[in-house]
C-alpha cells in the first residue's frame, strides 16, 4: 500500500521514455489525408488534410467532437466556437484568433491561415491545442493526428473521484512510519505431462523493514524436498548414477533459494543478492545494483522530480500527469495507453463504486469471446462511520461458466492477505495463500549493502543501460527517440526542411471529409511550413472548423 504513488510515477516515467512529441510533415504540396483521433477514438466523419507541408483539420468536426458548439457566418466569413465560458472567433483566411474566457480577451496569431476546401473550413492542427487547451501529436508513419483533451477525458471517465482520493489517503496513513514486515505465502502447483501429474509445493517467507521510500527485505523460497526428489527421479529415469548425481546437485541448489533486496528510495537505487549468484560464478557477497534514477536521467527524465510532483497529488491530477506521458507520435501506442488509463479512471470514479454491506465495490467484466470472461473488482471496506479500513483487488477469469483463475488481495493498515488459484483443467493448476503482517518499528532501514562487492547491472549483463543511448532531449523535456534502422524503404525529408523532424510523404489520398456549406472562398494560402513548437502540450497542430455550416 505504501508504494502506490511511487509505482504510478514509475509507470508514467516508463511511458514517457518511449514518447516523442514531434510532427513529421509531407515534403510536397499535394493534398493528402490524415486520420484524426481524440482521446483514443477515431473521428469517423473527419479527416485531416496535409497541404504545403502542414496538417490541417476540419474545424466543425473536431471542435464539436471536443464538446464545442460551432457557428459560421457566411456573410462575414467568420467561425465562432463556444465551449463553456470560452469563445473562439476567427476570420477564414486570416491568422488572428480571438479567445475570450471568463470575460478576458486574448488574441493569438496562428502560424498559417485557415482556408476553405470543398465547403469545409480547415485550420492548422496546432490551432486546436492553442484554442481549446488540448495536446496534439502527429504520427507520420500512420498519417494520424492524435489529440488529447484532458478535461473531456476526465468528464467522460467519471468526472468525480472523491472515494479514490480517500483510498489513496488510507494507503498513505502509515507511510512515514517504518513497518516491520513478516509473513509466509504457501504455494502448490501441479502439471500433467500427458501421463501423470507432477506436483511441486513450497513456501515463500518474507521478512524485513520498509517505509514509504526505503526497504530492507529478505525473501526465502523453500521447495518441498519430497516433491523435488520425485521430479528428479522422473527427469533422470535411465540416467547413469553420475548423471543423476549431477542433476541432484543442481536441484539441491534450488531447494532453498534466498533473495535479499535493499531499496534506497531517496536515490532511487535497487540492490539485490541471492544464494543463486554463486552458480553464475559470482562470489557469495555479491550485490547487483540498478540505478533507476540514472537510467531515466539518460532518457532526459528527472524521475525524482516526477515522484516528488505526484506525492501530494489527487487521483485526478496523477491521471492527468499520466496523460502527459502518452506517446504522441504513434497512434497505436497512444490509443493503447489511453485505453488503460480510461479503464482505470472509470473503475475508480465515484459513479463506479456501489455501496454494499460494509463498504463499496467497483466491478467491470470484459467479454473476451468464445465463452471467456474477465472480471476485475476493487473492494473498499469501511467501518460504521464510513471510514476506510481496508482495500482489496479481486480478479476472476472464467471459461464457459467455469472459473479458471481467481486472485484476491486484501490490505488493511497492518495486514495483507493473498489468495490465488489459477490453471487449466487437466493441464496445470497453481494455488497460493498467505498473510503478511506489518507493525510499527523504530528499527533503522539499511539503504546500502555493507559489502564492497557491488556490481552494476548494466555492466553485468553487458548492456548500455546508462550510456550510449543517443537520445536528444527537446527544450520542453519531451524525448526525441532516434529512429531504428528500418527494414523497409524510408522516405527522405525535403531538402529544404528546417525542422529537426524527419519528413515523411503522406499517402496521396486527397479525399476531404466533412463537407460544410461554405462560400466559394479564396483557397489560395501562403502558409509557411508549420514548425512544431518545442512545447507540445499546447502548440501542436490544431483542427479548424468546417466552413459554412451553422452549428
Amino acid at each position: 500500500m505504501k508504494f502506490f504513488k511511487k509505482a504510478m510515477a514509475l509507470a508514467m516515467c516508463a511511458c514517457m521514455s518511449i514518447s516523442s512529441y514531434t510532427f513529421v510533415m509531407a515534403e510536397d504540396n499535394e493534398e493528402n489525408n490524415a486520420d484524426i483521433y481524440i482521446n483514443g477514438t477515431k473521428i469517423e466523419d473527419a479527416e485531416g488534410i496535409i497541404k504545403d507541408d502542414r496538417v490541417y483539420v476540419p474545424v466543425r468536426s473536431i471542435f464539436e467532437s471536443l464538446g464545442a458548439d460551432v457557428e459560421y457566418s457566411a456573410s462575414a466569413k467568420t467561425v465562432t466556437a463556444l465551449d463553456g465560458d470560452k469563445t473562439v472567433t476567427f476570420a477564414v483566411g486570416g491568422d488572428i484568433v480571438s479567445i475570450t474566457e471568463n470575460g478576458a480577451l486574448n488574441k493569438i496569431t496562428t502560424d498559417a491561415p485557415s482556408f476553405i476546401s470543398d465547403d469545409t473550413v480547415y485550420v492548422p492542427v496546432r490551432f486546436a491545442a492553442q484554442a481549446l487547451d488540448c495536446t496534439v501529436g502527429w504520427d507520420s508513419e500512420n498519417s494520424a493526428v492524435i489529440i488529447i483533451d484532458k478535461d473531456k477525458f476526465i468528464a467522460d471517465n467519471g468526472g468525480s473521484f472523491e472515494l479514490a482520493n480517500q483510498i489513496m489517503a488510507f494507503a498513505n496513513q502509515s507511510s512515514d512510519q517504518s513497518q516491520k514486515l513478516a509473513g509466509t505465502i504457501n504455494f502448490s502447483m501441479t502439471a500433467n505431462d500427458g501421463l501423470q501429474d507432477i506436483a511441486l509445493s513450497g513456501d515463500i517467507q518474507l521478512n524485513g523493514v520498509a517505509n514509504a521510500t526505503d526497504a530492507d527485505l529478505a525473501c526465502a523460497i523453500n521447495l518441498n524436498a519430497r516433491d523435488l526428489e520425485k521430479i528428479v527421479d522422473l527427469v533422470t529415469e535411465g540416467y547413469t548414477d553420475e548423471q543423476k548425481a549431477a542433476v541432484e546437485e543442481q536441484a539441491a541448489m534450488f531447494q532453498n533459494m534466498t533473495f535479499d533486496f535493499i531499496i534506497d528510495g531517496e536515490n532511487l537505487i535497487l540492490y539485490a543478492t541471492s544464494n543463486l549468484f554463486e552458480s553464475l560464478g559470482l562470489s557469495a557477497d555479491t550485490w547487483v545494483k540498478l540505478d533507476v534514477a540514472e537510467f531515466y536521467n539518460q532518457l532526459g527524465i528527472n524521475l525524482e522530480s516526477l515522484i516528488s510532483q505526484s506525492k501530494d497529488m489527487s487521483f485526478e491530477d496523477q491521471m492527468l500527469l499520466a496523460l502527459d506521458m502518452v506517446p504522441m507520435d504513434n497512434v497505436y501506442e497512444s490509443n493503447a495507453m489511453i485505453a488503460v488509463y480510461s479503464s482505470m479512471m472509470s473503475m475508480f470514479s465515484d459513479s463506479a463504486f456501489k455501496a454494499t454491506e460494509g463498504g463499496y465495490v467497483s466491478s467491470s467484466t470484459t467479454d473476451l469471446g468464445n465463452g471467456a470472461y474477465f472480471t476485475m473488482q476493487y473492494v473498499v471496506s469501511t467501518d460504521t462511520l464510513d471510514n476506510i479500513t481496508g482495500f482489496g483487488i479481486k480478479a476472476i477469469a472464467s471459461q464457459n461458466g467455469n472459473v479458471t483463475t481467481s486472485m484476491d488481495i486484501n490490505a488493511t493498515l497492518d495486514t495483507v492477505t493473498i489468495n490465488m488459484d489459477m490453471g487449466l483443467e487437466g493441464i496445470f493448476q497453481f494455488t497460493a495463500d498467505g498473510t503478511i503482517t506489518a507493525e510499527p518499528t523504530e528499527e533503522a532501514i539499511i539503504t546500502e549493502p555493507e559489502s564492497e562487492n557491488i556490481l552494476d547491472l548494466a555492466n553485468l549483463i553487458g548492456m548500455p543501460v546508462y550510456g550510449d543511448l543517443n537520445l536528444e532531449v527537446a527544450p520542453d523535456q519531451s524525448i526525441a527517440v532516434p529512429e531504428e534502422p528500418a527494414d523497409e524503404a524510408v522516405e527522405e525529408p525535403a531538402a529544404d526542411t528546417t525542422t529537426d523532424e524527419a519528413v515523411e510523404e503522406p499517402a496521396a489520398d486527397t479525399t476531404t471529409d466533412e463537407a460544410v456549406e461554405e462560400p466559394a472562398a479564396d483557397t489560395t494560402t501562403d502558409e509557411a511550413v508549420e514548425e512544431p513548437a518545442a512545447d507540445t502540450t499546447t502548440d501542436e497542430a490544431v483542427e479548424e472548423p468546417t466552413a459554412d455550416t451553422a452549428a
